[in-house]
């Protein structure tokens, strides 16, 4: 990925987007371009990402700096993090163009590298679409987990 990529991403105006992505390592750098750059190609305005590393959390900065909204679902890549994740960006950055889903995934621990954010914030819901589940109401998130399972299991 070295001249048509740059080419491409210099025409877009990309490359100035690299200003805050200095301390990333060169390689880190090209993968954040190639992923900017096809927001940019497809014309996104909403991004749905089920997990993700460190360089989709400079992605998703970058993008939501020039008003994209991403949806963040906490999910863990079977194994514990090392490094800061896409799921600890958004547990420190929600806004009106960030959220972070949770409760989808039973290793949801293992989608932050950060211990402080490996735990829910007790947010007040009354005056909110959030509400707590209802006794008549039924719990769909395993269905949902079992999707999201079914979707990995496919694209692998």
């Amino acid at each position: 990925m070295k001249p048509p990529t740059w080419r491409d991403a210099a025409e877009h105006g990309i490359t100035e987007e690299l200003k805050g992505v200095q301390d990333l390592p060169e390689w880190a750098q090209e993968y954040f371009l190639l992923g900017r750059l096809a927001c940019k190609l497809t014309g996104s305005k909403t991004v749905f990402s089920l997990g993700g590393g460190g360089i989709s959390a400079y992605e998703a900065k970058a993008a939501a700096s020039v008003g994209m909204k991403w949806t963040i679902y906490a999910m863990s890549r079977g194994r514990k993090e090392a490094y800061p994740t896409l799921a600890d960006w958004a547990a420190e950055n929600l806004g009106p163009g960030v959220s972070l889903r949770r409760n989808l995934d039973p290793d949801e621990e293992n989608a932050f590298c950060k211990e402080e954010n490996k735990k829910q914030k007790k947010w007040p819901t009354e005056n909110t679409m959030a509400q707590p589940l209802k006794k008549t109401q039924v719990d769909r998130s395993r269905h949902v987990l079992d999707r999201i399972t079914f979707l990995n299991w496919i694209c692998s």
